[in-house]
């Protein structure tokens, strides 16, 4: 034992290199698996430089500029500020350690991806001379695995360690249950010495206290790290040793304390550069968490990691130095498996980088892992081994059980293709609402079907080239047919699973913004026209900076009193020193500048991008400056106006935010609570209720979103036909009454055409929107009285209002109310919702259809909104007419008596305020029974205003049975209506 201790410092040095060695292999090698890049970046001169994998996940090239502005350039722009705030102030203002997810955009592809860096200051020469040394990982699939999953995997941070290290596990009563065989080398102690004895045999007896101590802390869930403490030998000599140690959990119970234990009584140089290493290779693969292992040329593993061990369900002493494929693999896989092995070792065969496998677990689960692979070589280029990395990608089959209310929910293309036959296996709702398909018109049919002829090929292309090899497809655009026969463009992602021949595929609708990049690809070659036709100024100056010549399309000053001239002779005093400083610059330093200056003429402001360059003779002496100038006013103005648009726009998107997640909150929600035991009927027609109501909201939401972007894209058709005005008013009212009713509120319908008479030219879809919008309106903040809307003739125009009792329109904000996502900022308002689109879109549909709209308001007192439409009647000699005009002739009906079948009190005092000046008599039935009987009663009705929906006898049966015996006598639907009968009334004989 004595002569093992005391081996040469040579000879130690010299052993702890080699394994230095092998841990940096093993260190870049996993980083490269892991795709992980180092960096050093020197404080002092704020450069940096990085690994190969760094500049790949960077994409950059080896002459990319490696300075701060590079690195901040590689920043996402929505990043940009705050990475620069982060380094300036934690990095170099503080130098703390650096670690921060952030997203980049790859310099080669202009992909955007998710980071996370990591660093640690180290320092030379003392203080002064600072280097940030860390490390760069792409971990883009795990934050799309957090953001769809929100909360999966607790991932396992735990490494292989070297062989230079003891590791130790020790049982609750502190009884050793495995050592390390290098314990011998250490204590003297064989492992079977020590198996079965408690920790105090190779502790001091001075630091026994000091481990009981800390072995109850561990055992109480509390780790420690760099905990140093004396043990002795065999002989009894004592030596310094550093424990990291845990708690062994097991079922979520602490049965024991396991460790390592590293000698840093001799070789603290050496030791110092292997803790370096090891705790640089730990944070490398803190995030992956995969299996780690190494085979060596015999399949045994020699290596693995806790998160392998977890995997396979074995601990680490039933797996190390056990046989790979008799322990891991099925027995109906094992000989194709070895023998492929045995070709990859012998280098008969090449090694796959990346393959999907089976593997079988101790309890003999079968599970699908994807493994990454790399050789092991000596010196000699000799293969020793194979290191490869598996993730258990089993899970994603209970992912797809998991995420099953998304996937029915989701607004985007969802589906899984079979790879074999290219056609769809399974789809989710969104494929039939947004292509107007039922399921079973695309189940098992190739999606080559319903793909635009012009895009086939493309799409053909990607699938052989990479869907088909394994490899995952990111944003490929192709157009997809609908229903009625139209194209949609979708953004697919897919990702196949070639073990069990599937691909899962998500596609979002990019139409609207495909129109928007067509509108803004003609936006771009029309200023690229007025560009090449635009007043650029090119002059030349001599060493004095005086013109000496110049040719200016748009000039402030004539030709001819600029030559000979200086700036100071044109400009006034401070702009004729900043340019003369620039252009002095370029004369003193020969190097060009490109710069935008502001120029004052005439009280006029002006900005121009200017561009100076040196001019040379033969003998390469500067001899002057060439400058150009270009006019940038409109460019900087647009500039201003675009930082005012993008504040109103944050202000809509943080209220959309809201708007949004307040229904998708209920849904979520709701549809969890669903899934729990014993839910009572009552609670799940509860929950069923607020998901529907949840959704429609949601649905509004986006029906807004959408029809706004429509508008602002200039894509809405406005399809002018035949319309009935009345009959698009009754079914609003229809639709409205019964919800207004919950409320105290009533409705009221006034119309200024009787039927047959009110049939337009006009888009009646858009119509209708426009008043259900400024009802829907109305019915947020009016919570009792009344809404009346309805419309009359006026000038050849079609004048609609929507009048309520509502809280009204502070004056400040009447003039904004139409803008697009403007609400009205006040705490009468902010707490009834809404995205703010609903008056714009109405405003711009009436402008569509040759109208104007405004309103009237007073607060408190309710709010009057109006709209016009061209008057465009079917039947030309249709004649102005309404209720209100004040010119229109009074109605005589004296003598005549006219039976209002009406229950409703209000709705029948309205009819009967509106009668009065008739001189008619009236006579009322509270319902279709007695409105009957008085018909039969009294023979003197000259007129029956009948309401459809009444108690005892509704409407129609009533008219049914007084045209049995009254076939003369005109019924007719109730003026103020509430409800429309059109079509089922006039086989009554009706005049509707």
């Amino acid at each position: 034992m004595k002569e093992n201790k005391h081996n040469t410092q040579t000879e130690i040095i010299e052993n702890y290199l080699d394994k230095l060695k092998e841990s940096e292999y093993l260190v870049l090698e996993s980083q490269r698996i892991a795709h992980i890049g180092s960096f050093v970046f020197d404080l002092n001169t704020l450069e940096w430089s990085g690994t190969d994998v760094l500049d790949e996940i960077l994409g950059i090239g080896k002459d990319y500029q490696r300075d701060v502005l590079g690195w901040l350039k590689l920043a996402h722009p929505d990043y940009r500020d705050e990475m620069n705030e982060y380094f300036s102030s934690q990095a170099i203002g503080t130098r703390q350690p650096f670690n921060k997810e952030y997203r980049i955009i790859k310099n080669d592809t202009g992909e955007e991806r998710w980071v996370h860096g990591i660093g640690e200051l180290k320092y030379h020469g003392g203080n002064n001379h600072a280097f940030l040394i860390g490390t760069i990982q792409d971990i883009t699939s795990r934050k799309n695995t957090e953001i769809e999953l929100e909360e999966s995997q607790k991932w396992l941070n735990s490494i292989s360690q070297t062989t230079n290290d003891l590791f130790f596990r020790l049982n609750k009563k502190g009884i050793i249950e495995y050592v390390s065989p290098k314990v011998k080398f250490y204590s003297g102690y064989e492992e079977n010495d020590l198996l079965g004895n408690h920790y105090s045999l190779v502790t001091s007896p001075g630091d026994i206290e000091k481990a009981d101590k800390s072995f109850k802390e561990v055992l109480e869930g509390n780790p420690i790290e760099n905990f140093e403490i004396n043990l002795k030998t065999k002989d009894g000599v004592p030596y310094d040793m550093e424990i990291n140690a845990g708690p062994e959990i097991v079922d979520g119970e602490v049965t024991g304390v396991q460790g390592i234990i590293r000698d840093i009584t001799k070789r603290k140089d050496a030791e110092a550069q292997i803790i370096k290493e090891r705790n640089q290779a730990q944070q490398y693969l803190d995030v992956a968490a995969v299996m780690i292992a190494v085979l060596d040329i015999d399949g045994n593993i020699i290596t693995i990691n806790k998160k392998g061990c977890e995997i396979l369900g074995f601990e680490e002493s039933e797996v190390l130095h056990k046989n790979w494929f008799d322990l891991c693999i099925a027995d109906e896989d094992k000989k194709e498996n070895r023998a492929l092995f045995d070709k990859v070792i012998s280098g008969e065969a090449p090694l796959e980088e990346y393959h999907e496998k089976r593997i079988i677990t101790k309890s003999g689960e079968l599970k699908i892992l994807a493994f990454h692979n790399s050789l092991i070589k000596n010196e000699n280029e000799e293969i020793t081994g194979v290191l490869f990395s598996g993730e258990d990608i089993t899970v994603h089959m209970l992912v797809e059980e998991e995420l099953k209310n998304i996937f029915n929910l989701s607004p985007d293309l969802i589906c899984i293709a079979d790879l074999k036959t290219l056609s769809f296996k399974k789809i989710n709702p969104a494929f039939w609402k947004l292509l107007g398909y039922q399921e079973k018109d695309i189940i098992g049919k190739p999606f080559y079907d319903f793909i635009h002829p012009d895009d086939i090929q493309r799409t053909r292309d990607v699938i052989e080239g990479k869907l088909l090899k394994g490899e995952k497809i990111e944003n490929f655009e192709n157009r997809y047919r609908t229903k009625d026969g139209s194209y949609k463009w979708f953004e697919w992602i897919s990702q196949p699973i070639p073990t069990f021949g599937i691909a899962y595929e998500v596609a979002h609708d990019i139409t609207n913004r495909k129109l928007v990049e067509q509108a803004l690809k003609e936006s771009e070659e029309r200023f690229k026209f007025a560009l090449k036709n635009s007043s650029i100024t090119v002059s030349n100056q001599d060493k004095d900076l005086k013109y000496t010549w110049i040719y200016n399309a748009k000039s402030d000053f004539p030709e001819d009193n600029i030559i000979g001239k200086t700036d100071e002779d044109l400009y006034p005093k401070e702009e004729a020193e900043m340019l003369t400083g620039i252009k002095q610059e370029v004369l003193n330093t020969g190097k060009s500048i490109n710069t935008k200056v502001r120029f004052s003429v005439d009280g006029e402001i002006t900005y121009h991008q200017v561009s100076i360059e040196p001019m040379y003779n033969a003998a390469g002496e500067i001899t002057g400056i060439s400058s150009t100038s270009t006019d940038v006013t409109d460019l900087e103005n647009a500039k201003l106006k675009a930082e005012e648009s993008d504040k109103l726009k944050s202000a809509f998107l943080t209220n959309l935010s809201h708007e949004i997640r307040t229904p998708m909150n209920g849904i979520v929600g709701f549809s969890q609570l669903l899934n729990e035991p014993g839910i009572s009927t009552e609670k799940r027609t509860q929950y069923a209720q607020i998901i529907n109501e949840s959704g429609k909201q949601l649905l509004n939401i986006i029906n807004d979103i959408i029809d706004i972007s429509k508008i602002e894209s200039g894509q809405i058709d406005v399809n002018m036909d035949k319309a009935s005005i009345n009959e698009k008013l009754h079914e609003t009212y229809s639709f409205y009454k019964p919800i207004l009713s919950k409320k105290d509120v009533d409705l009221i319908l006034i119309k200024g055409l009787v039927d047959e008479e009110d049939v337009v030219y006009t888009d009646a879809t858009k119509l209708q929107q426009i008043i259900n919008n400024l009802i829907s309106n109305a019915m947020k903040f009016t919570s009792q009285g009344y809404i009346e809307y309805g419309y009359y003739i006026k000038n050849n125009f079609i004048e609609f209002y929507v009048k309520d009792t509502g809280i009204g329109v502070m004056p400040e904000f009447q003039d904004r109310i139409f803008d697009r996502f403007s609400q009205e900022d006040s705490g009468r308002s902010k707490d009834l919702g809404g995205t703010g689109l609903g008056l714009s879109i109405s405003k711009a549909y009436v402008e569509l259809l040759g109208g104007k709209m405004w309103l009237k308001s007073k607060p408190g007192l309710g709010t009057t909104f109006y709209f016009t439409i061209p008057y465009k009647p079917v039947n030309d000699k249709v004649q102005e007419h309404s209720l209100q005009n004040e010119g229109d002739p009074q109605v005589d009906l004296l003598e005549n008596t006219i039976l209002i079948a009406e229950d409703n009190d209000m709705n029948f005092l309205l009819l009967e305020e509106l009668l009065v000046k008739s001189k008619a008599k009236l006579i009322r039935a509270s319902n279709g029974q007695e409105a009957v009987d008085l018909c039969k009663k009294l023979p003197g009705i000259d007129l029956v205003l009948m309401d459809i929906r009444m108690p005892v006898m509704d409407g129609y049966e009533a008219i049914r049975e007084i045209k049995k015996y009254r076939p003369c006598l005109p019924p007719d639907y109730c003026p103020i209506g509430f409800c429309y009968v059109r079509r089922r009334t006039k086989s009554f004989g009706c005049r509707l």
